[in-house]
């Protein structure tokens, strides 16, 4: 695939071919409708690019999205970062609830907006200061990443996440 890569994603910085985080979601929620299957067409994807793209995404859902789409996105991107999975933003949030990787009352007032159950609401202070720390982790893990030579089609799967909960 050649062209611009940051089209799809909003213009997130740095973001560059073949760590593309689309392809990352086609391998986890992709179905053939003809050809190869998702894994053997597309192959691996990981690794430094999709952190930051995911810590770019989450600075972009402060700046411009409601509160449950940055809250729960982070949720989500914990779930990443520690089990190099990817899952919908409702299931994020419940993993960050059930593992205690995010704020509780945050993440069930983001729940709740993201349910339609109340209105959605602009980032609060205490959801930014959790999304801004998820992405400070995800650029801290693509760091790694680069520091240690890992590619973008590394696996990730380190458990980076469990040691959010002390950041909240």
């Amino acid at each position: 695939m050649t062209g611009d890569c940051h089209a799809p994603f909003r213009g997130s910085p740095g973001l560059k071919c073949p760590g593309r985080p689309d392809y990352a979601v086609c391998l986890a929620a992709g179905i053939r409708l003809a050809g190869p299957p998702p894994a053997d067409a597309i192959g691996k994807v990981g690794g430094p690019t999709v952190l930051r793209y995911l810590a770019g995404e989450l600075a972009w859902g402060l700046a411009n999205a409601p509160e449950c789409y940055a809250v729960l996105n982070a949720c989500r991107a914990l779930v990443y970062l520690d089990e190099d999975r990817i899952v919908s933003k409702v299931a994020g949030g419940l993993a960050a609830l059930e593992q205690g990787t995010g704020p509780a009352g945050l993440v069930r007032r983001a729940l709740d907006q993201q349910r339609g159950r109340v209105p959605e609401q602009r980032p609060g202070t205490d959801a930014v200061s959790f999304v801004r720390k998820v992405a400070a982790a995800l650029s801290d893990a693509a760091a790694l990443s680069d520091a240690a030579g890992l590619s973008d089609t590394a696996g990730l799967s380190d458990g980076c996440a469990r040691g959010m909960a002390g950041r909240n």
